[in-house]
């Protein structure tokens, strides 16, 4: 039995009881035999023995207490035993318990992950000047020989390209740069001076065409032949001939807005004419598919039959249907300006 280190055992109290009664007695003896021979009292024996009773009674509720309070001690130590038993068992299950668990998964710590930097989108416009400087220009153009101006290779001297070749009207020397492999950028046809540039002229600008080169194309003679081997060139533009005609008029812009009227030049409209040609100066389209627009003609207003400068194949094409000479030549050389500019801005957006 586990005790109380603070308690003593019963027994010993009783015990020690018992002694003090045996130690009054020895006393109370003492004192009697001790004292002379006078006449002895009376004894009150009944008072002796209700003292040793008390004494009796007194130490047996001191003994009594000290038993409960033995007791009530060891049943609290039990009571704190049981509960540290409890204590050890809870923590024992809560260990087993524990153990058996699964280990967590530790959660990776969180990374701060910044999106990734777009490049910057680049400019198609970017080193659009240089590359027209740059560029490679095949000129056809059949005034030379009448001697009123070469106005389109003087517009692209005025442009300071200096990469170009001009044929003059020698049809023969413009096939042979037709098929020979430079990589043209532009291709102008100037048939003025009542030049043909027929049949197999136009199959070599198609093939040109279909790697996307540039092509302006001066013509006035679709009523004769435009059903023939050019036809497959209006046809890729989207226009057909719609009716022809012998002397010069008014041409009105029907965009007035568009890049050919306003880059780099703001080229006003051929109100004012000066007459060369006395027959055959032009022709006039319709839009007869593909991306065509007519962006100007011979009336004030649209209208479906009447237009001289049609823009198409992505703006890389421009057909026009009256003659340069008819007009005056600061007006005429700004609005080639601005045809050059826009074909071969197209050109380079399209093969960059």
């Amino acid at each position: 039995m586990k005790t109380n280190r603070f308690s003593r055992p019963s027994n010993s109290r009783l015990t020690m009881a018992i002694i003090a009664v045996v130690v009054i007695l020895v006393q109370v003896a003492c004192i009697t035999s001790a004292a002379p021979a006078p006449a002895a009292p009376v004894v009150d024996e009944t008072k002796i023995a209700l003292g040793v009773a008390a004494t009796s009674y007194a130490i047996q509720q001191t003994a009594d207490a000290g038993k409960a309070a033995d007791e009530k001690a060891q049943q609290q130590s039990d009571d704190l035993q049981k509960t540290m038993d409890a204590l050890s068992l809870q923590e024992t299950a809560i260990a087993l318990q524990q153990n058996q668990q699964p280990p967590q998964q530790q959660q990776p710590p969180a990374v701060n992950v910044q999106p990734p930097v777009e490049p910057p989108t680049p400019d198609p416009m970017a080193g659009m000047d240089e590359k027209i400087h740059n560029a490679k220009i095949l000129i056809f153009e059949d005034t030379v020989e009448l001697g009123i101006g070469q106005w389109i290779e003087e517009t692209v001297q005025r442009m300071d390209i200096p990469d170009y070749v001009q044929t003059d009207d020698y049809s023969g020397t413009f096939m042979e740069r037709l098929n020979s492999p430079t990589q043209w950028d532009l291709i102008i046809v100037g048939a003025e001076a009542k030049s043909k540039i027929q049949g197999e002229f136009w199959d070599a600008i198609m093939t040109h065409v279909n790697r996307k080169v540039a092509v302006i194309a001066e013509v006035w003679y679709l009523d004769l032949l435009g059903n023939g081997r050019i036809k497959a060139f209006t046809s890729e533009c989207g226009v057909s001939y719609a009716g022809n005609y012998d002397l010069a008029e008014s041409i009105y812009w029907w965009d007035q807005f568009h890049p050919v009227f306003t880059n780099p030049n703001i080229a006003e409209p051929l109100i004012h004419y000066s007459r060369y040609w006395g027959a055959q100066t032009g022709d006039k389209l319709r839009v007869s598919g593909g991306d065509a627009k007519l962006v100007a003609g011979d009336r004030s207003k649209p209208h479906s039959d009447g237009g001289v400068i049609a823009v198409c194949m992505g703006g890389r094409t421009i057909i026009q249907t009256f003659s340069n000479h008819d007009y005056h030549e600061d007006q005429i050389k700004d609005l080639w300006e601005n045809y050059i500019t826009y074909t071969l801005t197209n050109h380079f957006l399209a093969t960059q």
